[in-house]
């Protein structure tokens, strides 16, 4: 049997922070449940039926691959704490001409740094190791407004996409290990409330 640290019936876990050391566990979120525990990674052992997804450190960040709309893999960062599913920046979505003759918004976006413009629109698909979502609601981030805009990164997936997910992290492997909830994997997405 594996250590386990477990806090259950947390409120929102978009607005919760993980206690400071948990690299050194293995982080267990099963959103459908409401549970989260931390295993001690020299006992554990991946899931049976656990698609494996690469986490590559960046910037004190971790970072994975997506696919947009069928097109080659992309960097974006791994990001518990975005409330939207996903974030492009400029650097990715400019050159792909991702907003040509898709219906759009203008809207803002508030975090940290406090509210900045993003247009609004939604891609067909977004794909995650094997798992594809449809019609989702997407931040194109301005220039200016874009924290992370490199060349390294492309964007910043969020909340609504993974508590689609029971998920677990192993930060000291680098690796996420994602199981979808029952319940909720196919619902669809909440248009954007900005």
């Amino acid at each position: 049997m594996q250590p386990r640290y477990e806090c259950r019936a947390f409120e929102d876990s978009s607005t919760r922070l993980l206690p400071r050391g948990t690299n050194a566990f293995v982080v267990d979120i099963d959103f459908e449940k409401r549970r989260i525990a931390f295993l001690a990674p020299d006992s554990f052992k991946v899931p049976i039926g656990a698609q494996r997804v690469v986490l590559k450190p960046i910037a004190g960040n971790r970072v994975l691959d997506i696919s947009v709309e069928g097109k080659s893999p992309i960097p974006v960062f791994f990001d518990l704490g975005n409330g939207s599913p996903l974030d492009l920046f400029p650097s990715y979505w400019k050159p792909q001409h991702l907003l040509s003759n898709r219906p759009h918004t203008d809207s803002e976006t508030g975090g940290a740094g406090g509210k900045k413009p993003v247009v609004v629109a939604t891609l067909r698909t977004v794909s995650l190791a094997n798992f594809t979502f449809h019609d989702v609601p997407t931040n194109f981030t301005a220039e200016a407004a874009t924290t992370e805009n490199s060349l390294r990164v492309k964007g910043n997936l969020g909340i609504p996409i993974f508590n689609r997910f029971h998920l677990m992290t192993n930060y000291a492997a680098d690796e996420l290990y994602l199981f979808p909830n029952s319940k909720d994997f196919s619902n669809p997405f909440k248009s954007p409330k900005h």
